[in-house]
């Protein structure tokens, strides 16, 4: 039986009036399976709507609640001082800080304790929050994760607007130069259309297609034009590749293997009623960016052809969607962790992966070895 098959009897009125209750009480108080009382059904749905309903919201008020009442306790996982009674029972001391107090304050604020929690557990830890915040005019959907790489943004951008320094990184040195090139309007105006012209139209597999009258299809391979967009744009084609740590094995990098990344949100693509504005802006634009390139390079394809080519974009970035795996069923990381050698991926899903990886990794000394673990990251096998 797993520890999540138990609770623990103590009120939430306990916990608010004294905290300590919960501690003082963990190495006495009966602790029973959730068959023999019918307060289990409420614990279970407590849990389920946790899981289900609160998302990124909810995973932030529990690690602040757990890590404010730990850092109450003296906890000494979290590195603060622990006092032993005669008993050998801890002496808790209440934490201060600015952290703890900034922390209570964002769950108190966020909590709508006038929600049933065995009701709607969501409106009980997320109520506050949702009625406190809007969702800004420039964004589609708010979050408290939004909120902190908001935060992160802004970090960035006081870095990258001071001048460069000797003692910089190079990596942020490069940064700062990009930046600044990219608000440097009377550059980008002299070099005009040229650059992105070459890109899009005067590459090796034929060019956009979208842009031409005629189009030499003879010389395209899916394969390297999405390793090349990864290493030029580093946009993800069909499926994403990225380097991070082995989530079991953190002493090492490995490659992971996930599903695409798409242009609008999921739900864009799969309700396209409900966002039916949204869709109609994002075809405008294809055919705007589409309508320049034709100028530019002269080729003379009508209005007409490129509407009806926004429309097939569509269409097949909704096939896309259909097979993407939304998120609330991407929770189980352990069964999203599938490795598997470099020959195993190209017997199990047979592409031009020599082909990719190959663009991917031009002009590095990188090579994928055979016996090579790769970790797929798109659910089960």
């Amino acid at each position: 039986m797993s520890y999540s098959d138990h609770w623990v009897d103590i009120s939430l009125e306990q916990i608010n009036s004294d905290p300590d209750a919960l501690f003082d009480r963990r190495s006495t108080l009966s602790v029973y399976p959730q068959a023999q009382t019918r307060k289990s059904f409420c614990q279970r749905i407590m849990a389920k709507k946790m899981a289900l309903s609160c998302g990124g919201i909810l995973v932030v008020v529990g690690i602040s609640f757990a890590t404010f009442l730990a850092s109450t306790t003296g906890s000494p996982t979290l590195g603060m001082d622990m006092k032993i009674g005669s008993k050998g029972k801890q002496a808790e001391e209440t934490c201060t800080t600015e952290a703890c107090v900034v922390a209570a304050a964002d769950i108190i604020k966020s909590l709508d304790e006038t929600a049933d929690p065995c009701e709607d557990f969501f409106q009980f830890s997320c109520g506050g929050w949702v009625a406190s915040n809007v969702i800004p005019d420039s964004k589609s959907k708010w979050g408290k994760f939004y909120e902190l790489r908001e935060a992160v943004d802004q970090a960035v951008r006081t870095i990258v607007e001071t001048p460069i320094e000797a003692e910089d990184a190079q990596a942020v040195k490069n940064m700062k130069n990009l930046y600044n090139g990219c608000l440097n309007v009377d550059a980008i105006e002299a070099q005009g259309y040229n650059k992105f012209v070459d890109m899009v139209y005067g590459d090796e597999f034929g060019g956009w297609p979208m842009i031409q009258t005629s189009w030499d299809g003879s010389v395209f391979s899916t394969e390297k034009v999405a390793g090349d967009n990864l290493r030029t744009w580093l946009s993800s084609t069909l499926i994403s590749v990225y380097a991070y740590l082995d989530s079991f094995d953190t002493s090492r990098n490995v490659l992971y293997i996930d599903q695409t990344s798409l242009a609008l949100p999921r739900d864009f693509y799969i309700d396209q009623d409900t966002y039916a504005d949204y869709i109609s802006a994002y075809k405008n634009y294809i055919v705007d960016i589409a309508r320049v390139m034709t100028r530019e390079i002269g080729s003379g394809v009508s209005d007409t052809a490129l509407i009806q080519a926004a429309d097939n974009i569509v269409a097949f970035e909704t096939k896309l969607a259909i097979g993407v795996v939304p998120d609330s069923e991407r929770r189980n990381a352990t069964e999203m962790y599938n490795p598997m050698t470099y020959t195993e991926l190209k017997n199990k899903y047979p592409i031009f992966w020599n082909d990719y990886f190959g663009r991917v990794f031009t002009d590095t000394d990188v090579v994928l070895e055979e016996s090579e673990t790769l970790i797929t990251f798109i659910g089960a096998a």
